[in-house]
């Protein structure tokens, strides 16, 4: 359970971290920042969620060491770039779905304290 709860901490502080390199790329390039009207607000959209993918996967990148720390099964050498990818979509998926993983893991929580004798909880 502690390993979970740091890696879903770890991915919510790369979630924050990819969300504000966003908003100053967006304030460099004020295009991706102003609403547009019809079809080209969806492709404005697009790129801020294929840039936010990136940023996110980058930041993966760097840090891989607290990736690595919080799951034990893996070691520096097995993570790949598809995993970076991959950490770095699921880091852009915004503030919503954390919130949801965040009331998941405190349920999970509060579930296996509940579960433990009365002697055994902390």
């Amino acid at each position: 359970m502690n390993s979970l709860t740091a890696f879903v901490t770890l991915m919510g502080a790369i979630s924050v971290a990819s969300e504000r390199v966003v908003e100053i790329l967006k304030g460099m390039i004020p295009p991706l920042a102003t609403e547009l009207k019809g079809n080209a607000e969806g492709f404005r959209r697009a790129a801020v969620q294929i840039l936010s993918g990136i940023v996110g996967a980058v930041i993966a990148y760097f840090a891989q060491p607290e990736i690595v720390s919080t799951m034990p099964s893996l070691s520096s050498d097995k993570i790949g770039w598809a995993a970076y990818v991959i950490v770095g979509l699921l880091a852009s998926g915004g503030s919503g779905l954390w919130n949801h993983v965040l009331d998941i893991v405190q349920a999970m929580k509060i579930s296996k304290e509940t579960a433990l004798p009365a002697d055994a909880r902390p």
